[in-house]
């Protein structure tokens, strides 16, 4: 078994990747998964949108989480570098963008700094503007940090240690599959902890060398109606930046991928359909 600790590296990134769908289909889309989330996230969605328009779909773990190198470095400007690299190294033309909540930030930010490589982006619950994320995901890392540090050697011990920082079930089931075992048997986490704790403010925000630029190719915003991460301010000043917006709502919470799923492969296919460079 690979060792769960990486090396530190500079500079874009070769990000660790699963591949859905047929490795002869001419459409490609590329899943980027939000903080704590990795490769595995969205792998039902991703399948299952693949069949439905005919496209190879590489879900991709972000720097600093799953299989992906560590970097002391984690802003938008880096991992859209990360992602540009990847279109280019996999050959990919002009691929469809889909991202959730900060993997939505990467998908924005990919898009605004090479809008030669992407033909469309798909936000989920994100948008271009700096939102604090509130004090939860503080609390997350510390569990985490706290059972990285504990070392516990079975999956019922691991979620003890992190239910007093999950909150509900499903919070603290997705915090867990951030570890893996060791060659000792251990489990450890994934992610690079340090530096996402140290990012949080980058992570909440959106870098100021975007604010000027546009992209002027289609932009889906799917909004959760029960989440915060998107006011109705947010989308007008997304629009500044991508002008040809359309805004969807799903009736759902911020994880309103894993909520709705059936909705949410229905809203993709629909604006799969309706581009006409894709």
């Amino acid at each position: 078994m690979k060792l769960l600790r990486r090396a530190f590296s500079t500079g874009a990134l070769d990000m660790a990747y699963e591949m859905h769908g047929s490795k002869t289909a001419s459409r490609s889309i590329v899943f980027l998964h939000g903080l704590f989330g990795s490769k595995r996230t969205n792998r039902s969605v991703a399948r299952s949108l693949a069949q439905k328009v005919d496209a190879r779909i590489f879900c991709v773990d972000q720097r600093n989480h799953g299989d992906s190198p560590h970097s002391d470095v984690h802003n938008y400007a880096a991992m859209a570098a990360d992602t540009a690299l990847f279109i280019k190294k996999h050959g990919l033309e002009q691929p469809l963008l889909i991202g959730h909540s900060m993997g939505a930030k990467t998908a924005l930010a990919t898009s605004l700094l090479n809008p030669q490589l992407v033909s469309a982006v798909v936000s989920v619950d994100n948008s271009a503007v700096k939102k604090p994320l509130g004090a939860g995901f503080e609390e997350y890392i510390a569990g985490m940090q706290v059972a990285d540090a504990a070392g516990p050697r079975s999956q019922q011990e691991l979620r003890s240690i992190l239910e007093p920082y999950g909150e509900t079930t499903p919070v603290t089931e997705y915090l867990s599959s951030t570890f893996a075992k060791d060659k000792d048997g251990v489990y450890r986490c994934t992610l690079n902890l340090n530096t996402l704790s140290d990012s949080l403010p980058d992570i909440a925000g959106f870098d100021d060398c975007l604010e000027n630029k546009q992209f002027v190719k289609p932009l889906l915003l799917i909004r959760a109606t029960q989440s915060h991460f998107v006011p109705d301010s947010a989308v007008e000043t997304t629009r500044k930046m991508f002008p040809n917006l359309q805004c969807v709502d799903i009736d759902a919470g911020h994880w309103l991928i894993s909520e709705k799923p059936h909705e949410f492969v229905r809203i993709c296919v629909d604006f799969v359909r309706s581009l006409k460079d894709f």
